[in-house]
């Protein structure tokens, strides 16, 4: 037994050994453990410092770049602004070069031509003609006219210097009326003319020579050239001049003339005589709009057609002389017009019977209705007109029956001879011609 006490110390010995040696292990273990536990938190409080740094360099970094976008749009605009401006110098440097070599080819054009052949004037430079957009402008005013007269355009806007004043009012119609006063002159051969002072000079129209002479400065209003030696066809725009007053043309060789349909422009116009001027056509049913028309003179021409109702309208109309053409139909009721005191309507074709409104026109002086071929009877009415002092009634006229008695105020008094009962013609003293058929 105490032989086998030295083995048991031996192992005690052994698990001693291991003991501490287990022991030792487990403390290098923990110091070990314990060392890598510091520098883990050492490396996580380094990471974390690191982030803090970072952060605040991301921040200036960020600052930097708002800044420096700031700057670079800056200057990216004064850039463009450069560039816009380069441009616009460089584009009117192109157009000055064009517009040069323009003129230069255009004076070359016109020296070159007049070389070609000098008797031919040159073209006008486009410094001395008048601007497009003139002619543009009195070309509108007068589009109502088209196709206008170059010859007459040529020297409105090109060899007349004349311009109506800054801010006129009518600078429009003194345009409209230069051009009609210059394109009658040139249709009726001005040159020829036995009175034409000032006519297509530089002065304004209203200095330009009338019988009757015009207010200056302002539109003419009186356009009196009869017995001129006028020889041509009256241009349409002349009766498109709203401010005349007074237009007397009579006895001048007109052929070939017409009334237009714009002659109910004339609303201010009093008095017109175009008699014996050779006027052809019809009387247009516009002159209803001459509504200030006095006097009205047509005699002595080859109008044709029908008097219109319309014509009835002009109740300021104190004289009405168509005679002498070859008018038609029957005459119309005349009886609005109050005022008349002259009525030829005689040397025409009218027919049918005087309508017994006649009696209505109380201040009529003189009433000529020969040489037609009216028929019926007079109507009694015309002993109403205790101003009329001139009644012509004979030749080509079928009226019969029994003659009126006529008012003490006649003077001359001229009949046919187909009447039943002339009793009260012989008291007036009427004189009579044999033509009854």
């Amino acid at each position: 037994m105490e032989d086998d006490i030295p083995e048991l110390h031996d192992h005690h010995d052994d698990i001693t050994y291991d003991t501490q040696d287990t022991s030792d292990e487990i403390s290098e273990i923990s110091h070990v453990q314990h060392e890598n536990e510091m520098k883990k938190n050492k490396k996580e409080e380094q990471q974390e410092v690191a982030k803090k740094d970072g952060s605040k360099k991301n921040l200036k970094s960020n600052a930097g770049n708002g800044s420096s976008r700031r700057n670079n749009d800056t200057q990216q605009k004064k850039n463009l602004w450069g560039v816009i401006v380069l441009l616009a110098i460089v584009i009117g440097i192109l157009a000055s070069m064009l517009i040069s070599k323009d003129a230069e080819t255009t004076n070359d054009s016109s020296a070159a031509a007049s070389n070609a052949n000098p008797n031919v004037e040159p073209t006008p430079s486009p410094s001395s003609r008048a601007p497009t957009t003139l002619r543009g402008h009195v070309e509108y005013i007068l589009e109502d006219y088209a196709p206008l007269d170059e010859p007459t355009m040529t020297w409105l806007l090109e060899t007349s210097t004349w311009t109506p004043d800054a801010g006129d009012p009518n600078s429009d119609y003194l345009w409209m009326e230069r051009y009609a006063m210059g394109l009658l002159y040139l249709s009726t051969n001005g040159p020829s003319w036995a009175k034409k002072d000032n006519w297509m000079s530089d002065y304004p129209v209203c200095m330009w020579f009338s019988l009757e002479p015009n207010d200056c400065p302002g539109p003419m209003t009186n356009l009196v050239l009869y017995l001129n030696k006028m020889e041509g066809t009256l241009p349409s725009v002349l009766f498109g001049l709203s401010n005349l007053k007074k237009i007397h043309l009579a006895r001048n060789q007109l052929t070939g003339s017409s009334i237009p349909l714009s002659v109910g422009n004339l609303k201010s116009l009093t008095f017109m005589d175009l008699a014996s001027t050779g006027l052809t056509g019809t009387i247009p049913e516009t002159v209803r709009n001459m509504t200030q028309l006095e006097s009205l003179y047509l005699s002595g021409n080859e109008l044709t057609g029908p008097i219109n109702d319309s014509i009835s309208d002009m109740t300021n109309l104190t004289v009405l002389s168509v005679w002498g053409n070859a008018l038609n139909g029957t005459i119309p009721d005349f009886g609005k017009m109050v005022h008349l005191r002259d009525l030829s309507l005689s040397e025409n074709e009218l027919s049918g019977s005087i309508p017994s409104s006649i009696g209505l026109l109380t201040d009529l002086s003189r009433l000529s209705l020969h040489t037609n071929h009216l028929s019926g009877t007079i109507p009694r009415s015309i002993g109403n007109m205790n101003n009329l002092q001139w009644l012509s009634l004979y030749e080509n006229n079928q009226l019969e029956g029994s003659f009126p008695e006529l008012p003490s105020t006649v003077r001359r008094c001229f009949l046919g001879s187909c009447f039943s009962d002339i009793t009260n013609a012989m008291a007036s003293r009427c004189i009579f011609f044999d033509n009854c058929v």
